[in-house]
């Protein structure tokens, strides 16, 4: 029986791909920020995964595979222990993002577009940084010039879930929140005509079990993604229609200060630059079919982005929701 590790198993993918590795017959231990626990097939352990010492440890045992989903705040941290995984597994799944694209209006992404980091003039505020796109244009830097080819990169694209909403560079739960306070959101005009495309977190999952010990997906590069494209302006249609969401909207530098936030740290204002000048204001239509192709998938077979939307905004309401709501719903037809 082959062993997995999954590094992040609790998160947004991560909680789709321990079941279905499990599913599939592998031994899996997963590494999480939050007590869970076991399950068929599966051991959650609770660990600091960003302790070299902790995942020496764990390495130790002989896994065939790594699944790594840890979000490096620096380089040096990746540095310090991407040859350790090289050197301790068959196969080793690193995640980078699409974020690492510049930006494509013409053409959807394929896994030989230009990255951010060779389109940018050297003195592009971009390079000044160390935020999460710079990052991982660095992490695939250390795999693509190692010798070894038991490694793939993965480049996800927004990542949705029960109780992750996204809409420009709101993800979380106040899309569905403040639609239900009968609130407005708040948008920049600027990112409604851009183009963006999603990936249901339990698709992640498929992909990557397909590409798993898979010959032809050692030392190369894939796009994880739906090939289906909307605008931002066509989300928030969605979630106004759906969700009786209303928005105001404002130029980019209000949405700037607004996400944020009063006097923010470097950090903070460098990410809410990035994510929208660098990501949110370009068009992402994406090219999946290597990962199709490799994964032995068809787009008939992943979540179209209205019907997961619903999925991912029902989760982040109160379970006994429904339940109040069949219950006026009959009271409603009673009295009438």
């Amino acid at each position: 029986m082959k062993k997995v590790l999954v590094i992040g198993g609790t998160g947004t993918m991560g909680r789709y791909l321990c079941p279905l590795l499990a599913q599939k017959g592998y031994e899996v231990d997963a590494i999480a920020g939050e007590i869970k626990k076991d399950s068929d097939g599966i051991r959650y352990h609770f660990a600091n995964a960003l302790d070299n010492r902790v995942l020496e440890q764990y390495l130790s045992k002989g896994y065939d595979a790594v699944v790594d989903f840890m979000w490096y705040r620096d380089i040096s941290s990746y540095e310090s222990r991407y040859r350790m995984f090289l050197n301790s597994t068959d196969h080793y799944f690193a995640l980078s993002s699409y974020r690492v694209y510049a930006d494509s209006p013409n053409a959807p992404l394929t896994e030989d577009s230009p990255r951010l980091s060779e389109s940018l003039h050297p003195c592009d505020i971009w390079h000044q940084s160390t935020g999460y796109a710079q990052i991982k244009c660095r992490m695939e830097d250390l795999l693509t010039s190692s010798k070894e080819k038991n490694w793939t990169i993965l480049r996800p694209t927004v990542v949705y879930c029960p109780g992750r909403v996204p809409l420009v560079t709101w993800s979380k739960n106040e899309i569905v929140l403040r639609a239900y306070a009968g609130k407005k959101i708040v948008l920049p005009y600027e990112a409604l005509d851009k183009k963006t495309t999603m990936i249901w977190g339990e698709d992640v999952a498929k992909m990557i079990g397909g590409l798993m010990f898979h010959p032809a997906a050692k030392r190369e590069i894939y796009n994880v993604a739906t090939a289906e494209t909307l605008t931002w302006g066509e989300v928030l249609a969605y979630y106004q229609s759906t969700l009786g969401l209303e928005a105001e909207f404002c130029d980019t530098e209000d949405f700037l200060r607004l996400i944020a936030g009063e006097n923010p740290s470097e950090s903070k204002l460098n990410w809410a630059k990035f994510i929208l000048h660098y990501d949110r204001l370009y068009h992402r239509s994406v090219d999946n079919s290597k990962v199709l192709r490799d994964a032995g998938l068809k787009q008939e077979e992943l979540m179209p982005i209205r019907e997961g939307l619903r999925l991912a905004a029902k989760g982040i309401l109160p379970k006994d929701f429904d339940r109040l709501d069949a219950y006026l719903e009959e009271r409603a037809r009673e009295k009438n």
